[in-house]
């Protein structure tokens, strides 16, 4: 009887928690492509200044990427760099500031300051689509 309720207290749990895939799809995706080739970016921002694609914020790729080379120490703990990475996904979605970004010179001037998202994702879908843009893995290129 107890482990029934014990797993099914586990489902139930398990069902509440945000899709972070599911999330970005519905509140980042309009803004954030999710992935584009890099040699496609490269010559999107470098040779026309974002003309070729007119992105209007980084791709998850990118933004994957530049996080974890960027935010904390990358050859530490991973689940610690993992959090410190989510912690600043969060302040940077709610607080948006040019002087916070990670992104290389040459693709932020591609790009408006982001608008706040305090009041339009809330703290759990916010953690759950930080958790999948650390998590998110860009198909191999060749």
């Amino acid at each position: 009887m107890i482990a029934k309720l014990l797993l099914g207290a586990f489902v139930l749990s398990a069902s509440l928690l945000a899709d972070g895939k599911a999330v970005y799809e519905q509140k980042c995706a309009q803004c954030h492509a999710y992935y584009i080739p890099v040699s496609e970016l490269m010559e999107n921002f470098m040779q026309t200044q974002n003309k070729n694609l007119s992105l209007k914020g980084p791709t998850i790729n990118q933004l994957n990427f530049r996080l974890k080379q960027m935010i904390g120490e990358p050859e530490g703990d991973m689940e610690f760099h993992k959090m410190e990475v989510v912690e600043f996904i969060k302040d940077y979605v709610y607080y948006p500031d040019k002087q916070k970004s990670v992104c290389l010179e040459e693709i932020l001037a591609s790009f408006e300051t982001m608008e706040t998202m305090e009041g339009k994702i809330s703290q759990e879908d916010l953690e759950a689509v930080a958790e999948w843009i650390y998590n998110y893995t860009p198909p191999k290129e060749q």
